[in-house]
């Protein structure tokens, strides 16, 4: 749209249309009426839980702080100088490609299991930053290296949640997905702060380094998570 000359505050605009129409739509849905049951006082502690998931905690906990807004890569692409119309279709070509192999990567990661996925996934994302940190050029390389960043968003989104439901039993899992959420969004507020300090004061090869080497250390954990579907 910015390409064929439309503004970004008719744009902006043009945007609430599909957000008015989706709050419609579920206006209109009838939920079904449930009768209140007991629950159980929430548990928190990870006593008895496995020491493959406590670890996979603290792997996530590094991978998280290395994953800084992606808002940054489109600064970054910017200032290596593409078209402010083209950092849009760069974007929507990541989340086409993340939202087209999601899908066919969880089925993948059932069969040849999850902790390759993600030790592929995240070590793409260590040779994606240490590439974004390193490079003082625009060019097709760019498009491809997105390529397949989008790739490894489809690989490891969905795959890191389900690998806590194999490192504990059934009767954990509740606790233990809350702790995985507690921990990955609680990490993603120090993750960009560190970055765009770090990026802001030291330059762009200090900060990419930086979420490189916080990979590094949460791939070096994630090494010590094998599980009997691993």
């Amino acid at each position: 749209l910015v390409g064929i000359g439309m503004s970004l505050h008719n744009i902006f605009l043009l945007a609430i249309v599909p957000a008015i129409l989706a709050v419609s739509l579920s206006l209109m849905l009838q939920e079904k009426k449930f009768k209140p049951i007991k629950t159980k006082k929430i548990n928190w502690s990870l006593k008895g839980a496995p020491k493959s998931f406590k670890r996979y905690l603290w792997a996530v906990a590094f991978f998280t702080l290395a994953c800084s807004s992606d808002m940054f890569l489109l600064f970054r692409v910017k200032e290596l100088g593409m078209e402010n119309y083209q950092i849009p279709i760069l974007w929507a070509g990541v989340s086409f490609i993340t939202t087209v192999f999601s899908t066919p990567f969880s089925a993948l990661s059932d069969k040849y299991g999850r902790l390759r996925f993600l030790a592929l996934g995240w070590t793409a994302y260590v040779l994606f930053y240490l590439f974004m940190a390193q490079t003082n050029s625009l060019n097709f390389v760019i498009w491809i290296l997105f390529g397949f960043y989008g790739l490894f968003k489809a690989a490891t989104e969905g795959v890191e949640r389900a690998f806590v439901a194999d490192l504990t039993k059934v009767n954990q899992r509740g606790t233990a997905f809350g702790w995985f959420n507690l921990i990955t969004g609680f990490m993603l507020f120090p993750a960009s702060f560190i970055f765009g300090f770090l990026y802001e004061s030291y330059g762009v090869q200090i900060a990419f380094s930086f979420s490189a080497i916080s990979s590094i250390i949460a791939l070096i954990i994630l090494a010590t998570c094998k599980n009997k579907r691993a």
